[in-house]
């Protein structure tokens, strides 16, 4: 509805969808479903609910046996099924990420220790679409370092096809020849293929 809705205004030409976290996962998930979204940009995405959340209970202190997990899962599972008839275990953003051909920016902070930086490098290398993954110092809730919207604003240079960003005109020399492929932070290695300008 939300997409109908910004269409019906005739005020949009063009749509990216930025998320981050579940936010990143839903755009994921949506994007197979909508070709014509002309950009995204998924920070800190997972790639499966049921992994990450066996993720998170090991990266806890104590050990609890994996039947023990097994067991809060189903019954999570089965009281969300039962209020808001929805399946986490439905929730594998990756499995739509080869039919998705939005060209995509995906990006992680190296030291997230909730999302674990192994889950968009799946993503990335699962996408169907134009992609590029960068890396960045920082956790899952970090402030993002300015070369991090650099690297979103060029991507959705080239993918909204926008003249200007606000009042600001974009220097073409920062954008030229970058295609939909940005370089890395600084201190981070680029995603293999990918080269800095």
């Amino acid at each position: 509805p939300g997409m109908e809705y910004l269409r019906s205004t005739n005020t949009v030409s063009t749509i990216g969808l930025w998320g981050r976290s579940m936010g990143a996962a839903t755009a994921l998930l949506y994007a197979p479903t909508d070709p014509s979204i002309a950009g995204m940009v998924c920070d800190s995405g997972f790639s499966d609910l049921h992994v990450l959340m066996q993720e998170i209970v090991k990266s806890h202190k104590k050990w609890i046996p994996k039947f023990a997990i097994n067991i809060a899962v189903k019954f999570l599972r089965r009281s969300i099924k039962k209020k808001v008839k929805f399946d986490i275990n439905e929730l594998k953003p990756i499995k739509g990420c080869p039919a998705s051909f939005v060209p995509c920016l995906f990006a992680h902070a190296s030291g997230d220790d909730f999302i674990l930086p192994h889950h968009s490098e799946l993503l990335m290398d699962a996408y169907g679409g134009d992609k590029n993954l960068i890396t960045f110092e920082g956790d899952h809730n970090s402030t993002r370092p300015e070369c991090f919207f650099t690297s979103v604003s060029i991507h959705f240079y080239n993918t909204l096809i926008v003249p200007t960003l606000g009042d600001q005109k974009v220097d073409p020399s920062v954008v030229s020849g970058a295609g939909s492929r940005v370089a890395a932070c600084p201190h981070s290695s680029p995603a293999p293929g990918v080269a800095s300008p």
